[in-house]
């Protein structure tokens, strides 16, 4: 709280605060409890996680600078945050399988099944992630070319990187599914 006596702020970033809020208490509190209710987990994760808060963060800084985010970049984040935030809920389901099938809790892994929610995480939600990734970086180009040449350059360091370091050397990845 104490941030926001100094932050700008307008009704619409208070109503976004409030919804995070909002949104992390449904998923998380019974009776409703989003987390167990199968789909609508990881979408109220992925909208309290990461879309509200980087939509908050754009709309706060732009405030600081005295502009306003031009709509397509808006929409290019929202997209790109619902699917990295679902992914990595996803993630989650899947390394806490068990023990929410043991503890009785239905999330969407739960309820689908380890091996459905590792193939959705794997093939719909990358492909989504990565597709909307390039999306934003093409909207943000369109400003600043340096944007998606710096991550160019980036991702380039890190393939480096991943190639002598990364998990594809790690024993335990062998007992993975495909």
């Amino acid at each position: 709280i104490v941030p926001w006596f100094w932050l700008p702020s307008t009704p619409l970033i208070v109503a976004l605060l409030a919804a995070e809020y909002v949104l992390f208490i449904l998923y998380s509190v019974p009776p409703l409890r989003l987390k167990a209710r199968g789909i609508w987990g990881p979408v109220a994760d992925a909208l309290y996680g990461y879309v509200v808060t980087q939509i908050v963060a754009a709309l706060v800084f732009a405030k600081f600078v005295g502009v306003t985010p031009p709509i397509p970049f808006l929409v290019a984040l929202v997209i790109w945050t619902f699917c990295f935030g679902f992914g990595n809920i996803l993630l989650h389901q899947l390394i806490d399988e068990t023990r929410d099938r043991e503890d009785g809790i239905p999330t969407f892994v739960v309820q689908r099944g380890w091996s459905i929610g590792f193939d959705i995480a794997l093939d719909i939600v990358t492909g989504a992630t990565l597709v909307s990734f390039v999306g934003l970086m093409i909207v943000q180009g369109m400003s600043n070319p340096l944007v998606p040449t710096g991550f160019a350059a980036y991702l380039a360091c890190l393939l480096a990187w991943w190639t002598q370091h990364g998990i594809w050397h790690t024993p335990w990845i062998k007992r993975l599914p495909r």
